[in-house]
């Protein structure tokens, strides 16, 4: 993030606690109950917002040399990224072109030269080429260039790994990733995360629909209550700054200290020391910027419409060497974490209090300006706004 922007946003702050005010949204918003249960919603979501859109499916640090490769099959696509000998991240759909077996079954590693198939020894090489067939006299006359790995759009951009999930078309353009982060482009291309360590990566399944995950994201407006004898002492009530930047949110949480930058010299001020940079970025993911890290939570449907899983990470600014710095940063997953787990135990409720019919519609209040942008967005993309 620009420091303009960064000193723009605290002065934002200041201004609103200095004249007692809170920017809230216009009036409630409802959003339908049937949105977090209908299998048919559900499958509209997977194919319109989870298929034809980059996801993140994991921090650069998570391939850091030729070779090393990780599958993700949280979209419901069996994928496959490997970083190339030319140092390029491909993506794969992570089936063989015989008999469609999983070539890959484990989370992360390092290849050699190939994959291979365990199912019949099919080989491919790390740019997706059909590289070896066991008893290739039985597939005389086979078309090996039509028998590679199928592609999927991908790139690396501003430390993080970007996948479609879906085939490309031909003659499609390469993944834009700045277009399609728009305002926020600039915000990321400041943030450093390529040179980032990879830490504590780890998948929470949970009884919730994801969108019930992300909403616990997007409002303090529940931090007295849930958090109280957690993280809810390091921040100010519902002072939080919203802003909705095309597909995407920034939204900035302040700490009680922000409120000591009054009157002192805005040169000095770096809002992440004293606030919470948090950005939904559309479909799925919740990044969040702190003094001395980031925390990536990418939220997936789990099978049906009332379960999910979060895949969560953290980048360090290196990788912690000593027993000192793995205690330290233990302690910060660990808080993370407690978070975490006060909040899904509200959202399980919550999705299981659906079926019993006693709403309709959830109601989203003035002080939950980001659910109303988040589910304004949802919206707008499956009816194609």
């Amino acid at each position: 993030m620009k420091h303009d922007v960064e000193v723009a946003l605290i002065e934002r702050i200041l201004g609103n606690l200095a004249a007692g005010r809170r920017e809230t949204a216009n009036g409630e918003r409802l959003s339908a109950v049937d949105a977090y249960i209908s299998p048919q919603r559900h499958a509209a979501e997977l194919s319109n917002l989870f298929r034809r859109h980059p996801v993140i499916v994991g921090p650069s640090s998570a391939l850091p040399e030729p070779g090393t490769f990780l599958t993700h099959d949280l979209t419901g696509v069996p994928i496959l990224a490997v970083r190339g000998t030319d140092g390029q991240v491909r993506a794969f759909l992570n089936v063989c072109r015989h008999r469609g077996a999983r070539i890959v079954t484990e989370p992360s590693g390092k290849a050699g030269r190939v994959f291979v198939c365990p199912y019949h020894a099919w080989s491919y090489d790390l740019t997706g080429t059909l590289a070896g067939i066991s008893d290739a006299t039985a597939f005389a006359g086979l078309d090996r260039a039509a028998h590679r790995l199928v592609s999927l759009p991908a790139t690396e951009r501003h430390g993080l790994i970007w996948v479609r999930p879906s085939k490309a078309e031909a003659g499609e353009a390469p993944l834009d990733i700045d277009a399609f982060l728009g305002p926020l482009a600039s915000d990321f291309a400041h943030f450093g995360l390529n040179g980032a360590s990879l830490y504590a990566p780890v998948e929470l399944p949970r009884a919730m629909n994801w969108k019930v995950m992300v909403d616990t994201f997007l409002e303090d407006y529940h931090f007295r209550w849930v958090h109280g004898q957690s993280v809810h002492k390091y921040y100010l009530d519902n002072a939080s700054v919203y802003d909705r930047l095309g597909r995407h949110i920034r939204y900035v949480i302040p700490k009680r200290t922000l409120q000591d930058l009054a009157g002192t010299d805005p040169a000095s001020w770096r809002l992440r020391d004293h606030s919470n940079i948090l950005y939904y970025i559309f479909p799925n993911t919740v990044m969040v910027f702190v003094a001395d890290h980031a925390a990536i939570f990418a939220m997936f449907p789990n099978g049906d419409a009332n379960h999910s899983v979060m895949h969560l990470s953290f980048c360090l600014p290196e990788k912690p060497e000593t027993e000192k710095a793995k205690a330290y940063w233990d302690k910060n997953a660990s808080l993370i974490r407690t978070a975490l787990d006060e909040d899904f135990v509200v959202g399980e409720g919550i999705q299981a209090g659906f079926a019993s019919g006693a709403n309709s519609h959830l109601t989203f209040g003035r002080y939950e300006k980001g659910l109303a942008h988040f589910h304004d967005i949802v919206e707008e993309a499956m009816t194609g706004a």
